[in-house]
């Protein structure tokens, strides 16, 4: 997006550009959040790809209004897309309300039944850990992710604490409940915030076990019993790379075990009030996003006293080895 249009480049300029990649390989990945945002533009493009015949095989990113239009899905296959990558946010109706996502459940499953009728293998996106998530939410978008037979998902712990001007400074999570330790835990991967109705350490096991779940040898061989073959592939490898996240992701566990420590009642839900008491004493793990956001939450950033060492024991030196 560009200044509240859509720009989009010249398509034979593309059109150079895709030729230039086929000498890479045959696997492609449209890097545009909405391939079929300018509809009229996305057909021809498709069709002077058609005409170019790269022989792709294509990932676009595009939200479920996409399957309104029959002409668009039939230029994508014959042009060679093969993966549809939606971002479905969320299944329960509560989280897509508050992420104002103009979507509810029944889209989301019509979406998925006819981009499955049309041949596409299709990557769903959610978002974990947001304010109406549960414990149990995990899992339940796990089964969602099965029962719809998704190629892949991707189950994002939610990182929106950073304040935009155009939105008054608002961010989707308060900044104080942001969690800081270095930017490469950044990457998706972990837990970066105190979820308002489970501890940060339960929602990142349940993110390990999502994952665990996706990638078992149980797929595997269900791909193999519905002959889809370049699955089972995926899911072989995609288990492999993900042996190496989960060791990075279980050695954090712990940081966040300590941190979350007396800031959750009984009943697991956050205790905001406690959590502010900490910060205004040592704002160290918080995400500082600054000024503005401290003063729009009462705590100004020139009363923040700065720490001369860590106040976290457990840290391993694989953690914490940049922070001195």
């Amino acid at each position: 997006m560009f200044h509240g249009s859509y720009r989009t480049r010249e398509i034979e300029s593309v059109i150079a550009d895709l030729r230039d990649k086929r000498q890479y390989g045959r696997q492609l990945l449209f890097v545009d959040n909405e391939f079929a945002a300018d509809r009229s533009y996305a057909k021809k493009l498709l069709r002077r790809m058609i005409e170019e015949n790269f022989g792709f095989k294509m990932t676009v990113f595009a939200r479920v209004e996409v399957i309104e239009d029959d002409e668009l899905l039939s230029l994508m296959r014959r042009a060679g897309v093969t993966h549809i990558y939606q971002g479905y946010e969320s299944i329960r109706p509560e989280t897509l309300s508050a992420f104002n996502k103009h979507q509810g459940l029944e889209q989301i499953e019509a979406a998925i039944q006819k981009l499955h009728s049309l041949g596409f293998g299709i990557l769903g996106s959610f978002v974990m850990g947001a304010d109406t998530d549960t414990l149990e939410t995990t899992q339940h978008t796990v089964d969602f992710v099965l029962e719809q037979k998704l190629f892949n998902a991707y189950f994002w712990p939610i990182m929106g604490l950073f304040p935009e001007k155009r939105l008054g400074y608002q961010t989707i999570i308060p900044w104080y409940r942001g969690i800081f330790l270095e930017w490469k835990y950044y990457d998706g991967y972990f837990v970066t915030h105190f979820p308002l109705q489970m501890t940060p350490s339960q929602l990142q096991r349940s993110l390990i076990n999502a994952y665990r779940s996706i990638y078992a040898p149980a797929q595997v061989v269900q791909a193999l019993k519905d002959r889809k073959f370049g699955d089972a592939k995926a899911k072989i490898l995609l288990r492999y790379l993900w042996r190496d996240i989960e060791k990075g992701a279980q050695e954090y566990l712990p940081f966040l075990e300590e941190l979350e420590d007396g800031l959750y009642d009984a009943g697991g839900r956050l205790r905001e009030d406690l959590l502010i008491q900490r910060i205004a004493k040592n704002p160290q793990w918080a995400f500082q996003a600054g000024k503005q956001a401290s003063a729009d939450n009462g705590i100004l950033q020139s009363k923040f006293p700065s720490m001369d060492k860590k106040d976290i024991t457990c840290i391993s030196k694989k953690l914490g080895s940049s922070r001195s």
